[in-house]
């Protein structure tokens, strides 16, 4: 199949022309593919903040997220590192993967629960696993092994995208954590437990 090359630009030229979004038919997951030419000014700006001058719909932080999921490629490069310094006249690519679901769905993933009742489970999230999805990680994270454990009651309690969740822990930090069950157990438990700890 022939794709056309993408049409770049710069997101400080004064004639700027948006960059072309590409379809399902041309980017690689069925996303956007968006590119720009980095001009002399820009030139020693970091990645991610040179992409979100050049892209505003896109937060800085969705496209570290997407940086660093591997969805930058420079030249035939893929780049995983937002602070990658840009140079005049490289092209850059984003590909933006399309929207996510709002509501995480259930899946099987592993974790040891070691409490549990009607409004509260107490579990040991294991290192390497992410808590909530994120760009990058939309499946495979506690949230989703949660709604598999706790059945479809889970979702939307205190927020769609985390149901459940009190606080959190990094990817990388293993440790207990505790998830509501229901609303009136979300409140007090949030109040008690640190959002980040």
């Amino acid at each position: 199949m022939n794709t056309p090359s993408p049409h770049v630009s710069s997101p400080h030229a004064q004639d700027s022309v948006a960059p072309q979004v590409y379809t399902a038919s041309s980017a690689p997951f069925g996303g956007e593919r968006l590119a720009c030419v980095v001009e002399a000014a820009q030139a020693g700006e970091r990645v991610d903040r040179y992409l979100a001058a050049c892209l505003p719909a896109l937060s800085r932080s969705r496209i570290k997220g997407l940086i660093e999921a591997g969805c930058l490629s420079i030249g035939e490069n893929c780049v995983r590192e937002p602070a990658t310094l840009v140079r005049a006249g490289m092209v850059v690519v984003l590909d933006v993967p399309p929207a996510a679901p709002a509501t995480p769905e259930g899946e099987a993933v592993a974790f040891t629960v070691l409490f549990e009742d009607e409004d509260l489970i107490v579990l040991d999230k294991p290192a390497g696993l992410v808590v909530h999805p994120a760009p990058g990680n939309e499946t495979g994270t506690l949230v989703n092994g949660l709604i598999a454990h706790c059945g479809d009651s889970l979702k939307g309690i205190g927020g769609e995208r985390r149901p459940g969740i009190v606080h959190r822990l990094d990817k990388d930090t293993s440790g207990v954590m505790v998830a509501a069950k229901t609303e009136k157990a979300i409140s007090p438990c949030r109040k008690i437990l640190p959002p980040g700890g």
